[in-house]
């Protein structure tokens, strides 16, 4: 028998939980921002570059924006990594809390509970009260540890498995799809080629760095 399940189950665990998920939910809305305002917009205009490319206006605004998007889309996923860091270190301080367990100094400063209860006070109630499957409080506690970060890692690694999967894909296609048609509209000109094909690109190759640098 354990403690994880009670544990877990206490009001400070509870906090932990929520204002985990507020602060996960909140880099989830920067990075939805960052892929309206950033991401498709470029994609967009890069498919449309193509029927516009005799309209000067429009590729010059398509290359300042590719240039402003590039940029800003390094400080939006800069903010996101920095809120899902926030976000993993209350999980830690959760499960170093029911696993009782000592916080290592490595992992970076403990969230407070002043704070975690401020970031869980608006939150609404978690559908369940168990992170962990109840089951888990039968077996011994070194053996309750083990399991629950078995659930854990195998629940994390499906979700990712899936989302990079659709990532991978979609952007190679999308970036091999974009350099053979700009091959094929700028074959005279290998100026034009880099200019109109490959630099509207640099903000879709900016956000897929950026996601698979936080795998």
């Amino acid at each position: 028998m354990n403690n994880i399940i009670r544990k877990q189950r206490e009001v400070a665990s509870i906090n932990k939980l929520k204002a985990q998920r507020k602060v996960y939910r909140d880099a989830k809305y920067v990075a939805g921002a960052s892929f309206l305002l950033f991401v498709l917009p470029v994609v967009i205009g890069n498919i449309a570059k193509f029927w516009m490319q005799s309209n000067g206006t429009f590729m010059f605004i398509l290359l300042v924006y590719a240039a402003i998007a590039a940029i800003l889309k390094v400080v939006f996923s800069e903010c996101g990594k920095s809120m899902k860091k926030k976000a993993a270190r209350i999980q830690q301080a959760f499960d170093t809390d029911i696993f009782e367990m000592t916080w290592k100094k490595y992992w970076g400063r403990k969230p407070n509970a002043e704070e975690i209860n401020t970031l869980a006070h608006n939150e609404s109630n978690l559908d369940s009260d168990d992170w962990y499957e109840a089951k888990i409080e039968n077996v011994s506690h070194n053996t309750g540890v083990l399991l629950c970060q078995i659930e854990t890692i195998s629940y994390d690694d499906n979700l990712k498995k899936s989302f990079y999967k659709v990532v991978y894909w979609g952007f190679w296609i999308f970036i091999i799809l974009d350099i053979i048609a700009g091959g094929c509209f700028y074959k005279d000109s290998v100026e034009q080629f880099i200019l109109y094909a490959i630099l509207p690109l640099s903000p879709l190759v900016v956000w897929y760095v950026y996601i698979y640098v936080d795998k």
